[in-house]
């Protein structure tokens, strides 16, 4: 293992420690070091917890999740892969959990499974867009699949390659680039250039947002 960094605070402009220098630190009793990984990777995972269950504050309970398994597990992270595409799987897998629970409370029930068509057909969301370009792409965007949308948001909005999508999906590299042509297919050409930059910023990732992630991710792990 790498040695280890004795000052964790990148912001200020101290060298930065690697994932995996923190990792080690937190193992050794730094619990507060794992801030550093979790600010660091937080956006990621809630655009990916959101584009698999299509709403902000589960996509928040899927990241907080994630984070608690991955702190449960971390003597288990072996470094087979980057921490980042370890820590994503588990979110990607976490986000599908969730989702799939949600599905089956609403079968449970006819009254809420009536409520949720209700609400997959009204507008996406209920705040207001500054442009009806941005509600136009954002609609057009969560009426993808889940698997699409998820495909879409980790190779365009978040850049990551071919080969780390598929190691976060777990699927063929192959299958990663069938997934994202039939995704940006599924987009009206019309708004395809103006997409990705536009779902940047509406799902961006504020400073409140990672505070409160934090915050009750260390309240799980101290009780």
């Amino acid at each position: 293992m790498e040695k280890h960094c004795e000052n964790h605070r990148e912001v200020i402009g101290v060298p930065a420690c690697s994932d995996e220098q923190v990792v080690a630190d937190v193992l050794e009793g730094n619990t507060s070091a794992f801030e550093l990984l979790m600010r660091r990777h937080n956006q990621r995972l809630y655009r990916l917890a959101r584009a698999v269950v299509n709403d902000d504050n589960e996509a928040e309970e899927v990241v907080q999740e994630a984070f608690v398994r991955a702190y449960g597990a971390l003597s288990k992270f072996e470094g087979r892969s980057t921490f980042a595409t370890w820590i994503t799987r588990i979110a990607y897998h976490e986000a599908l959990r969730s989702r799939s629970k949600r599905k089956r409370a609403f079968l449970s029930d006819s009254n809420t499974l009536d409520q949720s068509i209700q609400t997959i057909q009204s507008p996406v969301e209920n705040t207001l867009y500054k442009t009806e370009a941005r509600e136009m792409i954002t609609h057009a965007y969560d009426k993808l699949s889940a698997t699409h949308r998820t495909v879409i948001m980790l190779r365009l909005v978040e850049g990551l390659s071919t080969r780390e999508t598929a190691e976060c999906m777990r699927v063929t590299e192959s299958n990663v680039k069938v997934l994202l042509h039939r995704a940006k297919a599924k987009l009206v050409d019309a708004i395809e250039e103006r997409a990705i930059s536009e779902l940047q910023e509406q799902f961006s990732f504020a400073g409140e947002r990672c505070d409160r992630i934090v915050e009750g991710v260390f309240s799980r792990i101290e009780a």
